[in-house]
């Protein structure tokens, strides 16, 4: 039976070339490489440049007196500058080699994938998904990759990322603590790395709602300085100085805490309509600049607010907004007192 190196190359390969994949510390590992390549249906050419640069790391290893067992995530990036020194690191190599580090990781008993190994394959993916899907520019990745590290180190310092632990608090106390120490025209690099990495992490399944709608925006226009956050405690002042009691009140309260909570602008706020919420889902539908659409989870607090709102306090109307504005509440007031004494437009004349 063909095996699936021989399936690749047959006879378009060099003896001394397919001797790299066969022999050496990667031998059987190149092996279930190609197995791997094989069973997820790979074209040919495209498994054979893999190949051949892992059999040149196989070679690499062989000329440092590495053995199997001694690889890691140091081991792979050591090559992978070795490789851009000499000018010879291609699209896709990077990706490759995260994919070998993966396919060793089983057998090394002693050596368990960890916090930093997990967080460096996890660059090495983001780095071949704005290669290959977003089609950026060599600089472009290079500036994005430090922000990503800086990220996943402060977020997850002790364990293996599980990014559906992440909420936009997480995000947007990183944006807030870069621009503390950095200028503000590096904050706005941070903000669109962060964003790229967050769609990154929705289009590989590992979230579930497009968080980069959370990376908070800085204003970096002439003499702006970086925005200044309430402490919780001051937030939670404003938040109780509400008077729940009325019906300004509860809308103001629940506006607050979509502003609070959620991290929303007043334009996307204004724009809700009752169909963008999904109470069953627990889901809310934020429209924002550029006709953009995103679902964010709605926090129980929020939903509570809103729903408190929408019950006791939101006049009766046709409008689909969720929030009337108080001018427009006012006329309504002022129509109904009119319409039932007789006033001005209410279609009664006036004894």
């Amino acid at each position: 039976m063909e095996s699936p190196l021989d399936h690749f190359f047959n006879d378009r390969i060099d003896p001394e070339n397919f001797n790299a994949l066969t022999c050496g510390p990667l031998a059987v590992h190149l092996k279930a490489y190609a197995q791997e390549l094989y069973d997820q249906g790979y074209a040919v050419q495209t498994a054979q440049l893999q190949l051949q640069m892992l059999a040149n790391f196989n070679r690499w290893l062989q000329s440092n007196c590495l053995i199997a067992e001694e690889i890691d995530s140091s081991t792979v990036e050591r090559y992978r500058r070795f490789r851009i020194k000499a000018g010879k690191l291609r699209t896709g190599d990077t990706a490759a080699l995260a994919r070998m580090l993966r396919i060793l990781r089983p057998s090394q008993v002693e050596m368990p994938s960890s916090p930093p190994i997990a967080r460096q394959t996890i660059l090495w993916e983001f780095q071949h998904y704005l290669r290959q899907e977003r089609g950026l520019a060599e600089r472009s990745i290079t500036c994005y990759t430090p922000v990503v590290r800086a990220f996943l180190a402060e977020c997850f310092p002790t364990e293996i990322p599980d990014f559906h632990q992440l909420c936009a608090s997480d995000i947007a106390g990183f944006v807030k603590r870069q621009a503390e120490r950095i200028t503000a025209k590096c904050v706005t690099l941070v903000g669109t790395a962060l964003r790229s990495f967050l769609r990154h992490l929705l289009h590989r399944g590992a979230i579930d709602t497009d968080l980069a709608a959370c990376v908070p925006a800085i204003a970096t226009w002439s003499l702006s300085s970086v925005p200044k956050f309430l402490p919780a405690e001051q937030i939670q002042g404003v938040l109780d100085a509400c008077d729940r009691d009325t019906a300004t009140g509860k809308r103001n309260y629940a506006i607050l805490l979509l502003l609070a909570r959620l991290g929303l602008r007043g334009g996307e706020v204004a724009a809700l309509r009752l169909d963008d919420i999904d109470w069953e889902a627990g889901l809310i539908t934020i429209r924002g600049k550029g006709k953009r659409v995103v679902q964010m989870p709605l926090p129980v607090e929020v939903g509570t607010a809103i729903a408190d709102y929408l019950r006791q306090a939101r006049p009766d109307c046709s409008s689909r907004s969720v929030f009337i504005p108080q001018s427009a509440v006012c006329r309504f007031r002022q129509f109904h007192r009119n319409l039932f004494a007789g006033g001005p437009g209410s279609g009664k004349s006036r004894s």
